[in-house]
């Protein structure tokens, strides 16, 4: 059986406010680092609901747009790769980085959803 720490209960509990986070509006993504150094994968959710995951290969042509279902493997891999992520949201916000980002953003959502 895996060994279950905080940091993956943490990793586990974060997941809602991720997918919180992507409903809210196609504009909100997450690119993070694939496999290479050349590699990025950035993910969100269209209107309809669909899961989009954008392949980037710098210097391969153009990136790669596929609808598919979001994995609870490719959701706590973002998870990870939060907190070194560079915030995409105006400088105004005053996010350090993609994890506070996501947790600002969904709180924000997930308080005025229900209305």
């Amino acid at each position: 059986m895996k060994n279950l720490t905080k940091d993956v209960f943490e990793e586990y509990s974060f997941v809602p406010k991720l997918l919180r986070y992507f409903a809210l509006s196609p504009e909100n993504r997450v690119t993070a680092p694939g496999f290479g150094d050349d590699v990025f994968v950035t993910y969100y959710q269209d209107d309809n609901g669909k899961y989009h995951k954008i392949v980037d290969i710098k210097g391969f042509g153009e990136p790669t747009d596929s609808i598919s279902d979001i994995s609870l493997h490719d959701l706590l891999l973002l998870i990870r790769w939060l907190p070194e992520l560079k915030a995409t949201a105006p400088t105004s916000f005053g996010f350090k980085n993609m994890k506070e980002q996501v947790t600002a953003l969904s709180t924000a959502y997930a308080s005025f959803g229900d209305y």
